[in-house]
């Protein structure tokens, strides 16, 4: 998930196994609040201040190197390495 992105507030069944499927709220214990809109999360840098310390960088990036886009497109290309894959 995207830093500063809603988390999910209601989730399926937790099992004490799997801390992945808690809630982000409750892995920070922070408030529900503070998480921006349902679809979307926060929606200015001033909000990140909201967001647990330990989420605030990652919620800052998406609004100074990230510039809050949204679905952005990606240009990809293939990596010199030296290696060849099986199917090439």
């Amino acid at each position: 998930m995207l830093a500063g992105a809603k988390p999910s507030l209601t989730q399926r069944p937790i099992k004490a196994s799997s801390p992945s499927r808690l809630p982000l709220a409750c892995l920070y214990a922070a408030s529900v609040d503070g998480w921006g809109a349902r679809y979307g999360g926060i929606s200015s840098q001033g909000e990140c201040a909201k967001l647990p310390p330990e989420l605030q960088a990652g919620g800052n990036g998406r609004f100074n190197w990230f510039k809050n886009a949204d679905n952005p497109t990606a240009t990809f290309r293939r990596a010199k390495t030296g290696c060849k894959r099986k199917d090439e």
